[in-house]
């Protein structure tokens, strides 16, 4: 019984989580067809660092962390 209740409880609440990221891609897919790689994503000691180049780097550092450990 406790578990039909919380069953019925979580559904609501599931179909909300649901709906908010279904809403969500869209609006991600459109953000990222804006050209917001080319902004800066942080600044260290001054130098402006876009997400294109952190991706980039961090692909690298990714790949040869990989070939390292196997």
């Amino acid at each position: 019984m406790i578990l039909l209740d919380l069953r019925k409880s979580i559904k609501p609440m599931m179909w909300i989580i649901i709906v908010a990221f279904g809403a969500s891609l869209p609006l991600m897919y459109l953000r990222s067809r804006t050209g917001d790689d080319q902004k800066p994503l942080a600044k260290v000691n001054g130098v402006s660092i876009s997400y294109a180049t952190f991706a980039r780097s961090y692909s690298d550092v990714y790949e040869r962390y990989q070939q390292t450990s196997g």
